[in-house]
C-alpha cells in the first residue's frame, strides 16, 4: 500500500508539479532532511517534500486527501511530542516558504510559513525593525509564535501569538484561506490545527538600541 501511494506521488509531482522536490526515503538527503530537533523516535515518512509556494502546499493537501495519505506539515521540526514526523506520513516541509514582505509604513510583515527566527531577525534588522523572538535562533518562527511565543523581549512587545494580526492558511480541502477574526483568535493558540499556516502577518517595531554584556571576557 505505502509502495502505490509514493508511485503515485512521485508521478504527480513530476508530471505536474516539478518545481516541488521529492525526498524519498532512499534518497541521500533524506535522513538529513527528517531530523528533528527533538529525541528521535525513528519515524519513517513515507516521503519528504519541500514545496516553494502556498499553492505547492494546496496541491500536495489536494493530492494527499484524494489519495488518502497521511500528512504532517513541518515549519521548524522542534515539536515537543514530535509532531512534524510521523511514520508513513508525507512530511510537507514548508521551510522553502521564507519571506519577509515589510509594509510601508514599517509597523507590520507578511512572512512565509516556514521561516526561522534567525532568517526573520536578520531581514528586519536590515531596515532597522524587530518583533517578538524567541531566544533559540533556528526553530521556526510560526510554530514559536501561534502556541505562545515567549521570549526575551516579550516585556517590550508582549509574546508572540500577540503580535499576529493576520493569517493565511491551506485547509484541508486544499484551498488557500485568508483568516477572518474568528479563525485568527483559534490560529493564536492552536496553531496549525485548523490548517498549514502558509504566511503570518505581524506586527514590527523600530528597533532602537541593542543591549550587550555588561561583563568582561574571562570574568566568569
Amino acid at each position: 500500500m505505502a509502495a502505490s501511494k509514493f508511485e503515485a506521488l512521485h508521478a504527480f509531482i513530476k508530471f505536474q508539479h516539478p518545481n516541488i522536490t521529492l525526498i524519498p526515503p532512499n534518497s541521500p538527503s533524506y535522513i538529513e532532511n527528517r531530523a528533528t530537533f527533538i529525541i528521535d523516535e525513528k519515524k519513517t515518512p513515507l516521503a519528504i517534500v519541500r514545496p516553494q509556494t502556498a499553492q505547492d502546499v494546496a496541491a500536495l493537501i489536494s493530492f494527499s486527501t484524494a489519495n488518502k495519505i497521511q500528512l504532517v506539515i513541518r515549519s521548524g521540526g522542534n515539536n515537543l511530542y514530535g509532531l512534524s514526523c510521523e511514520h508513513d506520513a508525507l512530511m510537507i516541509d514548508v521551510r522553502g516558504i521564507s519571506y519577509v514582505k515589510i509594509d510601508d509604513e514599517k509597523s507590520s510583515a507578511k512572512i512565509g510559513g516556514g521561516i526561522s527566527l534567525l532568517t526573520l531577525a536578520r531581514e528586519l534588522s536590515k531596515e532597522g525593525l524587530a518583533t517578538a523572538f524567541a531566544s533559540v535562533s533556528w526553530i521556526g518562527y510560526v510554530g514559536w509564535a501561534t502556541y505562545g511565543g515567549y521570549g526575551p523581549y516579550s516585556a517590550n512587545y508582549g509574546l508572540g501569538v500577540d503580535n499576529i494580526i493576520g493569517a493565511k492558511i491551506v485547509n484541508y480541502k486544499g484551498e488557500i484561506v485568508d483568516a477572518d477574526p474568528k479563525m485568527l483568535k483559534g490560529i493564536r493558540g492552536a496553531g496549525g490545527f485548523l490548517g498549514a499556516i502558509v504566511e503570518l502577518t505581524i506586527k514590527v517595531y523600530p528597533l532602537n538600541a541593542v543591549s550587550y554584556p555588561f561583563y568582561k571576557k574571562g570574568s566568569y
